[in-house]
């Protein structure tokens, strides 16, 4: 007996934040582990590579909201999770373990995140965020990285020849969990865009209303994996680094 379009959309809802999961763990382990191996500190791995890796869900889910539903979907994603990261996954973060916030985020990181924000509302003022408008966003995200990359070097540089030699190497399984990770985040993030479209959409809700909720909380599974093992582990700046540079 064939399953009727509500428990498909479950089922599809349910899969798709199942891979986003699961792509994100092979993800944020693989990318940890090969960037401690170059000699990164735990609160730089979290606001660098780890940010970027578990926000590539919400990339995935706008850019193919976009194209198949429609910009509120990817739009409503984006400012829904970026409310989840600090209200659910700092909450929950901080309620396992205290966290204690680096000077180097607050001062250096926090400010780039905050920045972000006032341009989305600066921006999207008159209704629309066109192309040139793509183009300041890129120049900040650009920015932020280019202070992140400047204090890896000056890590880098006060980095001992004991140091060096007590570092983990490289491994292939790492680079493995990466790629599979990127693959489970793609074919999750599709999921859980058809289900939760359909489920709501046939339900009378707007793309935005879907965007802002079941597809904003699915795409910040990975930031709350992420810092609620690095709490539970007591890598308390992990988990802020994780937040500040995801949003």
């Amino acid at each position: 007996m064939p399953l009727g379009p509500p428990l498909t959309e479950l089922l599809l809802l349910a899969g798709g934040a199942a891979l986003l999961y699961l792509g994100a763990e092979l993800l944020v382990q693989g990318a940890s582990d090969l960037a401690l191996a170059i000699g990164l500190k735990a609160s730089t791995v979290g606001v660098t590579v780890v940010a970027f890796a578990t926000t590539t869900p919400e990339l995935f889910v706008s850019l193919l909201g976009a194209i198949t539903v429609s910009t509120d979907t990817g739009l409503g994603a984006i400012v829904g999770s970026n409310v989840a990261n600090i209200g659910l996954v700092l909450g929950v973060s901080a309620m396992i373990r205290p966290l204690d916030i680096s000077e180097t985020v607050l001062r250096r990181h926090v400010p780039f995140m905050v920045l972000a924000a006032l341009l989305l509302v600066g921006l999207g003022w008159d209704g629309r965020i066109g192309a040139l408008d793509g183009i300041v966003l890129l120049a900040t995200l650009v920015g932020f990285t280019v202070v992140i990359m400047r204090r890896i070097r000056q890590t880098q540089s006060a980095i001992t020849d004991a140091e060096r030699q007590g570092m983990p190497d490289a491994k292939l399984r790492d680079v493995a969990a990466v790629g599979g990770g990127l693959v489970a985040l793609v074919l999750g993030s599709r999921w859980l865009i058809d289900g939760g479209q359909s489920l709501l959409a046939a339900a009378g809700f707007s793309d935005l209303f879907i965007g802002l909720t079941v597809l904003a909380l699915g795409t910040s599974l990975p930031e709350l994996a992420a810092s609620v093992v690095a709490a539970v582990r007591g890598e308390a700046e992990f988990s802020v680094g994780n937040v500040v540079g995801s949003n």
